[in-house]
């Protein structure tokens, strides 16, 4: 590789030799390791296990939450949660704060949940989460 040096440093190096020559071109020379073996022989790092272009796993449509039915009930009614693109995530489902599903991997677009015993009466949140992708709040009503 070409090396610049300055008028002091290149002067110390011409009072270094006994000869009549002047240096007018400074290089500076280093070893390179070169690999003697081809590519195709050479084994691959233990770190690397594919080379390429890495498969990406999200959906094209990510999960929607559509709808409850029923809607209203008495303690112990099990209500179907109705969305699409659910199948393959995870849901967790809280009525007025307390979790009743946690991260059930869903199969298909419906997830049936029963609304806890001793849930008293009245109107009541039902919080869903799939993923953390979808997050939905509807209403049910607990009749007595």
């Amino acid at each position: 590789m070409l090396n610049t040096l300055n008028v002091d440093e290149m002067s110390q190096v011409w009072h270094t030799f006994s000869h009549p020559f002047r240096l007018s071109v400074l290089y500076e020379i280093s070893v390179v390791q070169l690999d003697p073996l081809p590519a195709a022989v050479r084994p691959m790092a233990p770190r690397v296990t594919q080379v390429g272009v890495p498969k990406v796993q999200a959906p094209f449509s990510p999960p929607v939450v559509d709808s409850i039915a029923p809607t209203r009930g008495q303690a112990g009614t099990v209500t179907t949660i109705q969305g699409r693109h659910l199948a393959n995530w995870r849901a967790f489902v809280r009525i007025s704060d307390q979790l009743i599903v946690n991260g059930q991997q869903l199969t298909g677009d419906e997830l049936a949940v029963a609304i806890p015993a001793g849930t008293r009466a009245g109107i009541h949140t039902i919080q869903i989460d799939i993923s953390h992708l979808c997050r939905a709040t509807l209403l049910f009503e607990v009749t007595e």
